[in-house]
């Protein structure tokens, strides 16, 4: 599998959004270095590689001197190899321009022809990506608790007359549960052996998924992530939500549930003293175990 990196990484020139700290700088890279090195992940070594490297990671390092910065881009840098690349002579793509064009510097043009050089030659890709607001990420709700959406959750290129998704990953997360690419991180899932796992969608990569529009919806005046089973996950204001999820289950489920909601854990991140992800975290206890997802 090959990296391409966002170069969103490396820049705070995006217009309307403020000047990152050194603490959340750290916390990108760090993400992006987990997913590289845990899903032994390399960079390609292309024309758009190099550009990165000169135009935005040296000036960044030179700027942001912090050891971890540092040492982050030392592992990305080890992470480079040579790999078999062509330039297409045409190429046809969708969702780079949203995601790429906020960056200052023209980056989309050169983006979509290594993309699909990489593509066209046979290799497996996604592109590492910062998630900023307005650009590729929405909150729904009053924070800290709100539900994210990734509005692009990944890029497309025809290649060989078929087209080839290349998903948008911004941590680990992303890589062990494919959906989360697009819905909230903290859903449970059944990769994380919950026994109350949200069930996403199977074709929950496409722009208007089997009966799920929108990603998030308004339920009961309250956002929501409705998964194909039709339950509807929400989250109480504020601090209030921040371990679990307020699951809303439909009128024709009840009397097999036994109540209208029930309080679920996060799936992820995992933090100390949480329970478990995906299980009864307070309140109304059905009298079956699990569910399993379609």
């Amino acid at each position: 599998m090959l990296a391409m990196i966002d170069p969103a990484l490396f820049s705070d020139a995006l217009s309307g959004v403020a000047v990152r700290s050194t603490t959340a700088i750290e916390r990108d890279l760090a993400q992006v270095v987990n997913v590289i090195t845990a899903g032994n992940i390399s960079i390609a070594d292309t024309p758009y590689w190099k550009r990165l490297d000169q135009q935005l990671i040296q000036p960044f390092l030179a700027k942001h001197q912090s050891a971890s910065v540092q040492q982050a881009v030392r592992s990305l840098r080890r992470r480079v190899r040579q790999v078999f690349w062509t330039k297409p002579q045409r190429v046809t793509a969708w969702s780079f321009r949203e995601l790429l064009n906020p960056v200052p510097g023209n980056w989309t043009n050169d983006a979509v022809i290594c993309a699909s050089g990489l593509i066209d030659a046979g290799h497996d890709i996604l592109f590492l990506v910062r998630l900023v607001e307005n650009r590729n990420l929405k909150w729904h709700g009053a924070q800290p608790g709100a539900i994210t959406e990734k509005t692009t959750w990944n890029l497309r290129v025809l290649s060989a007359q078929k087209t080839v998704r290349i998903p948008c990953i911004s941590s680990m997360r992303n890589l062990d549960v494919n959906w989360t690419c697009r819905y909230d991180d903290r859903l449970p899932s059944s990769h994380d052996g919950a026994r109350f796992p949200f069930c996403a969608p199977r074709d929950w990569y496409k722009p208007r998924p089997t009966g799920v529009t929108p990603i998030v919806s308004t339920l009961q005046g309250r956002p929501a992530c409705v998964d194909s089973a039709g339950r509807g996950w929400v989250r109480s204001p504020g601090f209030l939500a921040l371990d679990h999820w307020d699951v809303q289950i439909p009128t024709a489920q009840r009397h097999w549930v036994g109540h209208h909601y029930l309080n679920i854990t996060n799936g992820w991140p995992p933090l100390a003293n949480m329970k478990l992800p995906g299980v009864i975290d307070h309140g109304f206890q059905p009298n079956f175990a699990s569910w399993n997802c379609p």
